[in-house]
């Protein structure tokens, strides 16, 4: 897990981090759900998300202690903003191995896409061969049809099939 938080923490404790880790990827999960489903662009989820958090650590302060002021407040935000400027510094410092992880994630989804665009591909080609010896079967039966003997004369019309008639012309 990367984040903030993980400052604040002792990475010895193994039970802690895997609580992390799992709360990480539950909220992880739900904020990319949310932005796949309304369509939200990166930079304002990332603002939003900013402010959620900055919200959250407010509210946490108020709730945590017993006499809150403004001053306080202020405090709290100070210490939120050096918990953000070391969480920075650590992404940059994995920002290489960030950027070679993306390019090869990338990569891979390339090739499954390629892969079954490929797939799709032929099962097009298999559906157009099986249309293609439809219409085969069609023109085939439509020739015979051409061919079949016309009703006799005292036939009464009404049996006569459709499309037999002498004065119809095929096009």
């Amino acid at each position: 897990m990367t984040g903030p938080q993980d400052d604040q923490f002792d990475d010895d404790d193994d039970a802690v981090v895997e609580e992390l880790d799992r709360h990480y990827e539950a909220l992880r999960t739900q904020v990319y759900d949310y932005i796949d489903e309304n369509d939200v662009p990166d930079q304002i989820i990332a603002a939003l998300l900013n402010d959620l958090a900055l919200e959250i650590r407010k509210v946490a302060y108020v709730l945590d202690t017993e006499k809150p002021s403004v001053s306080g407040l202020k405090l709290e935000l100070d210490r939120y903003k050096s918990d953000l400027d070391a969480a920075i510094r650590r992404h940059k410092k994995e920002a290489e191995e960030f950027i070679d992880g993306m390019r090869e994630a990338m990569a891979e989804a390339q090739e499954r896409l390629a892969e079954e665009l490929e797939q799709l591909e032929d099962t097009d080609t298999d559906e157009d061969d099986d249309l293609d010896d439809d219409d085969d079967d069609e023109a085939a039966d439509d020739t015979a049809a051409e061919t079949e003997t016309e009703p006799e004369a005292d036939e009464p019309a009404g049996k006569r099939k459709p499309g037999k008639d002498k004065d119809k012309t095929k096009s």
